[in-house]
């Protein structure tokens, strides 16, 4: 065997783990590193790569407010001038364009190119003439970034609304319904106000039943989408049922059931109290049955209009119509905020579970600031995963660091090694 070949051989190979070994020691020791890593200077003229590079176009909401107080800007019907603020989110300054418009439903937005000069630089403007509107804005910051053009339509109504009836005769002898009707050519007819005998105003889908004996005076008016009221109108009827009937009402036949009769359930009428109302109120009901409350110093009535294929219609600020486990909220006092929600629970083929409760008053405008910093909340964490260490440069800040003393171990055991095997190799 050839001994001075293999300690040759055993002091090359030892020199070069060592060499490479204290190349990586070096930094750790906080030493310039014997090596420089090799950069590419080839000229590549036109070619500019700046850091952190601004290309997000700006994000622009809008804001809408009627005499200062905030409103809901989508599916707007208002009677009043409507104060629109355009609201940017860009990290940078920029500038905000908008164009008030009649609105044209056939009309493509791409079609607006061709109208961009005629926007004007700004951020609020308003709307006070009736009709529907479409307002087109976007915004551009100062690294040129434009956002799409986007478009959102407002209706103005301020005219009141004909009220109009179908006027019953002077006396009946049978129940009977008397149903309401009126002219509203913009807004359309939402609800109708009624009251009977100079009592107190209830609201009404499009009727009222008579189902008790008695003569009324029956006092109506309308009330449309954007919330002009209507002209009052008035009539007067009377109820003059037949002694059968009253019999029937009152439980006749009672020896037994007979085929074809039925026994009336009279409408019921619950009244809740503020805090019951708050707290929560569960309830099953009928067709006609009402909820009667007070919230706020104002009276409102929820009522059960129609059960119908295991669905609910029911009035409150107009007609709503419900699927089973369904819930809606309302901003009853139409200041642009969510203060009460209705759940209408299991349906059967003549009752309904309603569940009804105050909520404390919340803005629609906070769900969307809500999602807007989610959204950027995702971007940022996006952004930080991107300039994340990936793994093998992790392994290497952690083997350059935290393994300094072990590597200067091996390195110095590599290096007796490496002595003696010179020595060894010297030998004749």
């Amino acid at each position: 065997m050839n001994f001075k070949k293999m300690f040759k051989t055993m002091a090359i190979i030892s020199i070069v783990v060592l060499t490479l070994l204290m190349v990586t020691i070096t930094p750790a020791l906080g030493m310039t590193p014997m090596y420089r890593e090799k950069v590419d200077v080839t000229l590549k003229p036109n070619v500019i790569t700046p850091y952190n590079v601004d290309t997000t176009a700006p994000n622009t909401r809008l804001e809408c407010r009627v005499n200062g107080q905030l409103v809901k800007c989508n599916d707007f019907w208002g009677n009043k001038d409507l104060e629109i603020t355009l609201k940017v989110f860009d990290e940078s300054s920029t500038k905000s364009y908008y164009l008030v418009r009649d609105y044209v439903e056939s009309k493509n937005l791409g079609d607006d190119l061709e109208l961009m000069p005629k926007f004007f630089e700004g951020t609020k403007t308003q709307i006070n003439t009736e009709g529907m509107k479409e307002l087109l804005f976007y915004s551009v910051d100062e690294k040129g970034n434009k956002e799409a053009v986007k478009s959102q339509v407002f209706k103005i109504d301020k005219t009141a609304p004909i009220t109009k009836f179908r006027k019953p005769a002077a006396t009946n002898t049978a129940k009977f319904t008397v149903e309401f009707d009126g002219l509203d050519t913009l807004s359309g007819i939402k609800t109708f106000v009624y009251s009977l005998d100079g009592g107190k105003s209830l609201v009404s889908a499009d009727r009222i039943s008579i189902e008790t004996e008695g003569t009324y005076t029956v006092q109506v008016y309308a009330v449309d989408n954007a919330g002009n009221e209507g002209n009052v109108v008035e009539f007067t009827t009377t109820l003059d049922l037949p002694s059968n009937e009253d019999d029937d009402d009152d439980g006749g036949n009672s020896g037994g059931s007979s085929s074809g009769s039925s026994t009336y359930i009279a409408p019921q009428i619950i009244n809740l109290t503020e805090a019951q109302v708050k707290a929560g109120y569960n309830v099953v009901l009928r067709e006609r049955d009402q909820l009667k409350f007070r919230l706020e110093g104002k009276d409102y009535v929820f009522k059960i209009e129609d059960i119908f294929n295991y669905k609910v219609k029911a009035s409150l600020q107009g007609v709503s119509e419900f699927a089973q486990r369904e819930s809606k909220t309302f901003d009853l006092d139409n200041d642009g905020m969510i203060d009460f929600k209705v759940t209408i629970g299991s349906v059967t083929s003549t009752t309904a579970l309603v569940s009804v409760i105050a909520k404390e008053e919340i803005a629609p405008q906070v769900e969307e600031e809500v999602e807007e910093a989610e959204d950027e909340v995702e971007e940022q964490f996006a952004t930080e995963q991107a300039q994340e260490p990936s793994f093998m440069n992790k392994i290497t800040g952690m083997v350059a660091g935290a393994s300094a003393p072990v590597k200067v171990g091996v390195g110095v055991f590599v290096l007796l090694i490496s002595l003696i095997a010179v020595l060894l190799f010297s030998r004749k």
